[in-house]
């Protein structure tokens, strides 16, 4: 494996946190191994925009909201309207 950090893809925390899937253990080892910082990788904002975007769409909004964090900082004012967060404007940071 590359020693060059990787993109990580929206499915990857998706498979792993989802129901039974051929592809659950796999991701599942791949984020452990990423936490543990034996695998070096990235994602972006859009990732996890994705993620709460999927979340909402199928009523699961509280499943999108990760680590307790109550609020988001974000532009998109689309996040206005998810109860579950308080968006911060960065214009207001």
């Amino acid at each position: 494996m590359a020693s060059e950090p990787f993109f990580v893809d929206a499915n990857i925390p998706m498979y792993a946190e989802g129901k039974e899937h051929p592809y659950k253990a796999a991701c599942s080892k791949a984020l452990e191994r990423i936490a543990n910082e034996d695998l070096p990788a990235r994602t972006s904002a859009e990732v996890l925009q994705e993620i709460l975007h999927r979340y909402l769409s199928v009523a699961k909004g509280e499943l999108g909201i990760h680590h307790g964090l109550p609020a988001i900082l974000s532009a998109d004012t689309h996040f206005d309207n998810v109860t579950q967060v308080r968006r911060i404007d960065p214009r207001e940071f």
